[in-house]
């Protein structure tokens, strides 16, 4: 398939199998069909610099990208127009929707991974942190309870309890009671006394020299430099 003028840094299927999405250096995206090879939507060029990394939700409704202008974008996949401009600090290296398309997450230069609605381009809960370097690629289970997310850089692989989304508050309305039932809502690790709880309940006690790698309360646990935490 042959279209962009630079380096192209992602591709996706559509849900139908029919038709794959691209994302390239060159800023733009496009939609190819697989029986001709011709480009059916696009190229679409919102973005101000390169793209590296796109997704199809599995509804097939939305496109996403993540450019190293800072944004991740939504877009209407069968028009092409941007719904969305969702903002980090520094690049956006990985993007990923949620299995029941309501979610999209994005990983970044700026070491964290956000979570975002779909239908309102808003933030959901707060970003999750805990990478010591660049987000290279994030992606939701097939059920949606757990986020994975990696960095080269760090040498670790981390694990995110996702039960959070489904109560966090967003950014609009987030209030004290929403924010103490996001809380409330998954495993949670005490940074000072090393439990980790679900609810009120004991889970797993961490040692003091472990505890640096589990930086955020929803961390699952992390893999990387011959440790399972």
């Amino acid at each position: 398939l042959k279209g962009h003028s630079h380096c192209v840094s992602s591709v996706a299927f559509f849900p139908e199998d029919q038709h794959i999405a691209s994302g390239s250096y060159d800023g733009t995206i496009r939609v190819w069909d697989t029986q001709t090879g011709e480009t059916v939507l696009g190229p679409l060029t919102d973005h101000t610099y390169r793209i590296y990394s796109v997704a199809v939700s599995p509804d097939g409704r939305y496109l996403a990208s993540g450019s190293n202008d800072s944004t991740a974008r939504i877009w209407d996949a069968s028009t092409g127009a941007v719904i969305h401009v969702l903002d980090h600090s520094r690049w956006v290296l990985s993007v990923a929707f949620s299995p029941d398309s309501r979610y999209v997450i994005t990983g970044s230069f700026d070491e964290t991974i956000r979570v975002w609605n779909v239908q309102t381009g808003k933030k959901v809960g707060y970003p999750l942190s805990g990478h010591s370097n660049n987000v290279y690629s994030v992606a939701f289970s097939p059920d949606g309870q757990l986020i994975v997310s990696s960095s080269s850089l760090d040498r670790t692989i981390r694990v995110w309890d996702a039960r959070f989304i489904s109560n966090a508050a967003e950014e609009s309305n987030a209030g004290a009671d929403d924010r103490a039932h996001w809380n409330a809502c998954c495993l949670r690790m005490d940074l000072t006394s090393g439990w980790v709880k679900d609810g009120k309940k004991f889970v797993l006690w961490v040692p003091q020299r472990y505890r640096r790698n589990v930086q955020d309360p929803y961390l699952h646990f992390s893999i990387g430099d011959d440790k399972i935490i």
